[in-house]
C-alpha cells in the first residue's frame, strides 16, 4: 500500500531488517528524501535501479549500512544532490560518484579512507565531508 502515498516527500526506513524495498516504492513520484540508515541487510546493488526511477529523489541516506563498495548502479541516480555514506566501511573514495551529474554533497565521515577528493568533483564544487 505504500504506493498510494503519492504526495510523500520524505521516507525513513532506517533500522529495519529489510533486504528489498516495498513493491510500490516506484510509485512515490514526489519522494525527495529517503533514509535507509543502519540497514546492513539491504541489497543496495539490486535496489539502486528501483531508486533511480524516483524522479525527485535528491537526498539519499545510507549511513551505517556496512557498505564496502558503492555499486556501479549508483550512476542511475541522475537527480541525486546529496548522498550520505558516513559510518560505512569503504577504504577508498567511491569513484562511481563522479558520474552523478547533480551531486552537490557527499558525506563520507567515519569511513576508513584517506581524505582524497577526485579533481573532477573539486572542479564542480562538490562538498565532500571526511
Amino acid at each position: 500500500g505504500i504506493g498510494l502515498l503519492k504526495n510523500l516527500r520524505l521516507l525513513d526506513l532506517s533500522g529495519n531488517p529489510i533486504t528489498t524495498l516495498p513493491a510500490g516504492i516506484g510509485e512515490l513520484t514526489a519522494l525527495e528524501e529517503f533514509y535507509l540508515d543502519e540497514d546492513p541487510l539491504f541489497d543496495l546493488e539490486h535496489e539502486l535501479p528501483r531508486l533511480a526511477k524516483l524522479p525527485r529523489l535528491g537526498i539519499l541516506h545510507l549511513s551505517g549500512d556496512g557498505i564496502e563498495k558503492v555499486p556501479q548502479t549508483i550512476r542511475g541516480l541522475e537527480h541525486l544532490e546529496e548522498l550520505y555514506l558516513d559510518n560505512n566501511t569503504m577504504h577508498s573514495f567511491p569513484v562511481e560518484l563522479i558520474a552523478l551529474p547533480a551531486i552537490k554533497v557527499i558525506d563520507l565521515q567515519a569511513n576508513p579512507m584517506p581524505p582524497l577528493i577526485p579533481m573532477e568533483l573539486q572542479q564542480r564544487g562538490v562538498l565532500v565531508r571526511f
